[in-house]
C-alpha cells in the first residue's frame, strides 16, 4: 500500500514538473513581462511594480504611493522586484507559477470523471483559455486571482465523491484563505466565494446543522485571518491602517463605480456580463455548453446541490466583477476558468459515446497537443509583435518628425532614462497618466505620494491632480513626463485643458528636452520630457 501510494505521489509530482516547464515555456511567448520583451508596457503592471519597489524601500502603500489595487498584488511585486530588479521577469516568475496552478487543478479535476490520459492531455489547453485578447500584455490582478477560482471549482466538485454535500473544516479553513487572498487583490473578484459561503450556509440552516454551521464558520474566518491578519499588522505597524481602509474602501467604492440602486446596479451588471460573453462568441459556446452539461445531465456530477453551487458561483463571479459598471476587457479573464466546464462536458461526453480512444493515443498525440497549445492563443493574444522578435517594431519607436532621437532603437523609458539619470538624485513626476514605466526604466521612486493619474474624474477626487500641478508650480521635482497624441502638436504655452497637463505652467516652469512617439494599447502616442529650467 505505502509502494503504491508513494508511486502516485511520485507520477504526481511528475506530471507537476511538466505542467510547470511548459508554463515557463508558453508564459515566455505570450506575457510581456518575460525576458522575450524589452519591458510590460501596460500602465497597470508598471504601477504595481512602483508599488512593490516603494514597499522594499519603506514606502508604504495608499499612505506614501496613491495606487488603489489590493496590497497582496503589491507584496507579489516586490518578491518579482528582488527576483529581477529594473525588469519584469522575476513578475513573469509568478506569473508561470500562477499558471501551473491553474493547469494542476484544471487536471486535479479533470481526474473526477475522465481518464488520467485524457485529463492530462486537456490540462495543456488551460493556457489556450487564458491567453486571449483578454489576456492584455498580461499581469493584471485577474490573473493572480485565477487560481483561487480553480481550486474552488475543485473543491465543490470534489463533493461528487462524498456521500452528502459537505465540506471538510480544512477544505473551509483553505476556502477563507483564498478568500482572503483575493480579497486583499482586488475585492470585487470575490463573487464566486460570496456565493459558495451563501449557498452552503443556507444549506446548512435549511437542514438544521446547526454545529456544523459553527464549526464551518469559525474555520472559515480562521482561515480568512490568517492572511488578513499579517497585512492588517503590517499596516497597523506602518501607521496607515487609515489610508489602507480611505483608498482601497471608500475611494474606490465612491469614485469608480457608477450611481444607480444596487438592484439596478445588479441587473447591469448581468447585461454586461452577457454583453461581454457576446463579444466572445467561441468562449460563450464552449461555456454555455458544459453549463448545460452540468445542469441538464449527470455527466459531470449527479448533485442538484452541486450544480446549483457551481451555476451560482460562476454568477456571482461575473456579476461582482461587473458590479460596479465598468467593463474594461482584461476584466473578462477572471471568467475563464468556466469555459473548463464546456471542455471537461464535452470529453466526458465523447469519452461515454466511446469517441475518443485514449489508449490509442501515442507520444505524436502529445506532441501534436502541445504544438497546438501554443499555436492557438495567436489567434487572440499579439503580444508577440512587440516582442525581441521583431526590433523595429512601433512599441519601440514610430517614425515621427517630433522624434529627438530618431532611430535610436530604445523606447521613450530606456531614452528618457539615460537623460535623467545624468543629474545625480534626480527626481521624477510621471504627470497626468497611468505609471508610464519611466521610474522603472530610470530606476528612481516617485517623491510624492501621487506618483501618477488614476483613472479618476477630477470632480470626484480633486486632491489628486491639484497636487501634481502644484508640484510643477513649485518646481519640486527636476524631471516631468508628460503624454499626448501623435497627432498633436508638441503643446506651447497658453494651452490648457481642465483634467488635463497644465501646460501653462509647465512650460513657465520646464524646459523640454527629449520627444518620443511609440505606440501603446494601439494608441499612437508622444512621449515629452521636461527638465525643470536652471534658473
Amino acid at each position: 500500500m505505502k509502494a503504491i501510494k508513494r508511486r502516485i505521489n511520485q507520477g504526481s509530482a511528475l506530471k507537476g514538473s511538466y505542467f510547470l516547464l511548459f508554463s515557463l515555456a508558453i508564459m515566455m511567448i505570450y506575457t510581456s513581462s518575460s525576458t522575450l520583451y524589452v519591458t510590460n508596457p501596460w500602465v497597470d503592471s508598471n504601477s504595481f511594480m512602483t508599488m512593490g519597489r516603494g514597499i522594499w524601500y519603506g514606502l508604504v502603500p495608499y499612505r506614501d504611493l496613491f495606487e488603489q489595487k489590493g496590497p497582496i498584488l503589491y507584496f507579489m511585486h516586490t518578491i518579482g522586484y528582488l527576483l529581477s530588479p529594473g525588469q519584469f521577469w522575476g513578475v513573469y516568475v509568478l506569473q508561470s507559477f500562477a499558471m501551473t496552478i491553474n493547469i494542476i487543478y484544471f487536471y486535479k479535476t479533470a481526474r473526477l470523471f475522465l481518464a488520467e490520459r485524457i485529463a492530462f492531455t486537456l490540462s495543456f489547453f488551460v493556457p489556450v483559455m487564458i491567453l486571449n485578447t483578454y489576456f492584455h500584455y498580461g499581469n493584471s490582478a485577474e490573473e493572480f486571482a485565477l487560481p483561487a477560482i480553480f481550486i474552488l471549482l475543485y473543491t465543490i466538485f470534489k463533493t461528487k465523491r462524498q456521500e452528502e454535500f459537505s465540506f471538510s473544516n480544512k477544505e473551509l479553513f483553505a476556502q477563507g484563505a483564498l478568500l482572503s487572498y483575493v480579497f486583499w487583490i482586488k475585492y470585487s473578484l470575490i463573487g464566486g466565494w460570496v456565493a459558495f459561503i451563501l449557498f452552503y450556509a443556507g444549506y446548512l440552516l435549511i437542514k438544521k446543522e446547526f454545529t456544523k454551521l459553527w464549526h464551518g464558520l469559525l474555520f472559515g474566518i480562521g482561515g480568512f485571518l490568517s492572511v488578513s491578519l499579517p497585512i492588517l499588522i503590517y499596516f497597523a505597524i506602518n501607521r496607515a491602517l487609515f489610508y489602507l481602509f480611505d483608498v482601497y474602501f471608500v475611494i474606490n467604492m465612491t469614485t469608480y463605480a457608477q450611481g444607480g440602486t444596487p438592484f439596478i446596479r445588479l441587473f447591469e451588471a448581468i447585461r454586461i456580463l452577457l454583453e461581454v460573453y457576446r463579444n466572445y462568441l467561441f468562449v460563450s459556446l464552449i461555456t454555455i455548453i458544459g453549463l448545460g452539461i452540468l445542469i441538464y445531465t449527470k455527466r459531470l456530477v449527479k448533485d442538484k446541490k452541486i450544480q446549483a453551487m457551481l451555476l451560482l458561483v460562476f454568477l456571482g463571479t461575473g456579476m461582482l466583477q461587473y458590479y460596479g459598471g465598468i467593463a474594461f476587457h482584461y476584466y473578462f479573464l477572471i471568467m475563464t476558468p468556466f469555459i473548463s466546464l464546456g471542455i471537461w462536458g464535452i470529453a466526458k461526453l465523447l469519452a461515454d459515446k466511446k469517441l475518443i480512444f485514449p489508449e490509442q493515443w501515442t507520444r505524436s498525440t502529445l506532441w501534436l497537443t502541445l504544438a497546438s497549445a501554443f499555436i492557438l492563443p495567436l489567434s487572440g493574444n499579439n503580444n508577440i509583435t512587440h516582442s525581441h522578435l521583431f526590433p523595429q517594431n512601433d512599441y519601440i519607436q514610430i517614425e515621427h518628425w517630433q522624434n529627438t532621437s530618431p532611430n535610436s532603437g530604445l523606447t521613450a523609458q530606456q531614452y528618457f532614462a539615460q537623460i535623467i539619470n545624468e543629474v545625480p538624485n534626480a527626481t521624477l513626476l510621471n504627470y497626468g497618466f497611468l505609471d508610464g514605466g519611466f521610474y522603472l526604466a530610470a530606476n528612481i521612486l516617485p517623491s510624492n505620494r501621487f506618483m501618477m493619474i488614476n483613472n479618476i474624474p477630477h470632480w470626484s477626487f480633486p486632491q489628486m491632480w491639484n497636487e501634481q500641478t502644484a508640484i510643477i508650480a513649485q518646481q519640486q521635482v527636476d524631471f516631468v513626463v508628460v503624454r499626448i497624441s501623435i497627432d498633436d502638436e508638441i503643446p506651447e504655452r497658453g494651452r490648457f485643458y481642465p483634467d488635463q497637463v497644465n501646460f501653462n505652467l509647465l512650460n513657465e516652469y520646464y524646459e523640454l528636452v527629449a520627444a518620443h512617439a511609440q505606440l501603446l494599447e494601439g494608441w499612437e502616442i508622444m512621449y515629452l520630457l521636461y527638465q525643470v529650467n536652471s534658473n
